[in-house]
C-alpha cells in the first residue's frame, strides 16, 4: 500500500507499507531460508524541467523480519541526474544495504555502491 503525501509540479513524497516474503539460499548454505518481513518506505523526488534539467531522488526502506527475532534490514539509495547538453545526461547513484543478522557466517552486514554514467535520453 502506498500514499503520496506531497505531489507538486516539482516534487513528490510517497510513503509505502506492506509485507515481503522471500526464499533465499546463500552460497555456503545447504538449505533455503524462508523470510517474512514488514516493509516501511519513504521516497522523495524533486525535478526541474528548465535547462539544465535536474532530477534528484532518495529512498529509505526498513524491513523488520517476522520470523527471525531481532533481525532487520535497511536499504537507502539516492540518485542525481543532470542534463549536460541537449538530451545528454550525467547521473550518479548511491546505495547502501544493511542486514543486522545475515544468515551466512561469511556474509557482510553492509553492501555499499556508487554508479555514475553519461548518456543520452530517448524520450
Amino acid at each position: 500500500m502506498g500514499r503520496k503525501v506531497l505531489q507538486t509540479n516539482r516534487s513528490n513524497v510517497a510513503l509505502t507499507a506492506g509485507a515481503a516474503f522471500s526464499r533465499e539460499k546463500y552460497q555456503d548454505q545447504a538449505d533455503y531460508d524462508t523470510n517474512a518481513e514488514l516493509v516501511a518506505a519513504i521516497g522523495v523526488e524533486t525535478f526541474r524541467f528548465d535547462h539544465p534539467e535536474l532530477d534528484l531522488s532518495a529512498g529509505f526502506v526498513v524491513l523488520p523480519n517476522l520470523l527471525t527475532k531481532g533481525r532487520y534490514r535497511l536499504q537507502a539509495n539516492g540518485k542525481a541526474r543532470i542534463e549536460i547538453f541537449r538530451d545528454l545526461y550525467w547521473s550518479l547513484t548511491v546505495y547502501e544495504s544493511f542486514d543486522s543478522d545475515p544468515p551466512s557466517e561469511s556474509s557482510r552486514r553492509n553492501d555499499f555502491g556508487i554508479t555514475t554514467s553519461i548518456g543520452p535520453s530517448f524520450n
